[in-house]
């Protein structure tokens, strides 16, 4: 354990605290630490549980080998315990998918009208795949009136927009609860 009290206080702590937090919603061996910046004795039961789970010399104190293998756990528990990466597709100012275009983002689309179809069924079923049919833009002016966007059947950064939000709302978690 550190000597100093400016050794044992301060935002260091308070980052392996908080990465030693996030490591023990992900791995239940980790005791858990509440992130205050001061390395007293629930920091160093946490740290020991740390070392003994990853087979390190159990001491309790944060040394370079221990600092870094939790930074590098830390980063596998985050894909765990945050929230899922966000999928933002590139849309430029004025690109529009216009009719009978072929365009990468349309499989993403399409998933996305496919599953938010389950749920209304006035929505026009479109195929899987990445042209702008005509399947496609209906499903595109359907979205469209329900926007208040002029219903044209192209796809722009407006479109995406409702689109990812009631897809959002519509779709959730994934699950279907009854």
């Amino acid at each position: 354990m550190a000597t100093t009290i400016n050794e044992s206080i301060g935002q260091p702590i308070r980052s392996l605290q908080t990465m030693l937090r996030i490591i023990s919603q992900y791995d239940s061996a980790v005791s858990a630490v509440i992130p205050d910046g001061i390395y007293a004795n629930d920091t160093v039961t946490s740290v020991s549980s740390f070392q003994k789970r990853h087979g390190l010399p159990v001491t309790g104190e944060a040394d370079h080998d221990t600092w870094y293998s939790i930074a590098e756990e830390h980063r596998r528990a985050l894909v765990e315990v945050g929230p899922a990466e966000p999928v933002n597709p590139i849309f430029q100012k004025s690109q529009v998918i216009r009719p009978l275009e072929v365009n990468d983002h349309l499989y993403m689309i399409h998933g996305m009208l496919l599953a938010i179809g389950e749920h209304y069924p006035t929505l026009p079923r479109v195929s899987c795949n990445n042209v702008h049919d005509e399947a496609s833009i209906a499903a595109a002016r359907w979205l469209q009136v329900r926007a208040g966007i002029e219903p044209v059947g192209d796809i722009n950064r407006s479109t995406w927009r409702y689109l990812a939000r009631l897809y959002r709302i519509t779709i959730g978690d994934g699950t279907r609860r009854v």
